[in-house]
């Protein structure tokens, strides 16, 4: 039995949440999550060469079962959503759909994501960006998150700079309750890359203003990263009454400069 998983993040002047469309088989559903309560809408949605699909929208989360719909690997998704005549978000190839009562021209839209991104598609291939494709890739991964230097991070302000980014990770990407619980005063997200290997990747706050970005892997304690890096990695001990030595190597990023430090 074949499976087909895509999202697409919604946006206008920042992310208003996502819709992912999955295929089993031959049923395709979706399921829209919204950042905010929507009190109605209207979903106009794209797959593929299907025709134009319309869903009332209330609330924050939606699911669909789409008769009828055919999802292949390389089918485009683009979806519209209209609150009280204007545009509210769009996302994917949302330039697909024509929709008459829209006021303002779609050309217009502030796009702050790439079209669509596919669960069979490694991480650092989602996101068409120079900065984002810097990201481990494939069986290296752990190796090379600990490869980053501070070449790559020399912006001021870089968290501003690349916050847009940064929403699209955490939007699409399941949160990690276990280091939030850590960490107060944090955020993080787990991005698997093969098979069930992972790294994480995290937003410490103070005053309510990221302080620092955070690039994990997890690890044994005693079992260290290479040494040229090792002197840029924090260890961070999770240990459970099953494996009393597991952690996590962190490389902490500055907010503000870009930099790598120590914490």
């Amino acid at each position: 039995m074949s499976l087909v998983k895509k999202t697409i993040v919604l946006s206008d002047k920042g992310i208003k949440g996502h819709i992912t469309v999955v295929r089993i088989g031959s049923s395709v559903g979706a399921k829209v999550i919204l950042t905010e309560e929507l009190d109605t809408g209207t979903l106009y949605l794209k797959i593929g060469l299907s025709p134009i699909s319309q869903h009332i929208i209330k609330g924050k989360r939606l699911e669909l079962a789409l008769n009828n719909t055919k999802l292949a690997q390389n089918d485009e998704i683009g979806a519209i959503i209209i609150r009280q005549g204007k545009l509210y978000a769009a996302g994917g190839a949302y330039k697909t759909i024509k929709v008459d009562s829209l006021e303002q021209n779609l050309e217009d839209i502030e796009k702050e994501t790439e079209p669509t991104v596919t669960e069979e598609i490694k991480f650092e291939e989602r996101i068409k960006r120079p900065e984002i494709q810097d990201y481990p890739k494939g069986k290296d991964a752990k190796q090379k998150i600990f490869d980053y230097s501070n070449e790559h991070f020399k912006d001021s302000n870089f968290y501003i700079k690349q916050k847009n980014k940064f929403d699209e990770i955490f939007t699409i990407y399941p949160a990690n309750k276990e280091l939030e619980e850590h960490i107060d005063d944090s955020k993080w997200v787990t991005v698997n890359y093969d098979g069930d290997d992972y790294y994480v990747i995290g937003l410490l706050k103070s005053n309510n203003t990221v302080t620092h970005i955070v690039y994990g892997v997890p690890g044994l304690a005693g079992i260290y990263p290479p040494e040229e890096t090792l002197e840029i990695s924090d260890w961070l001990p999770t240990p459970t009454r099953d494996n009393p030595k597991r952690g996590y190597w962190l490389i902490f990023q500055d907010a503000i400069t870009g930099n790598i430090t120590k914490i």
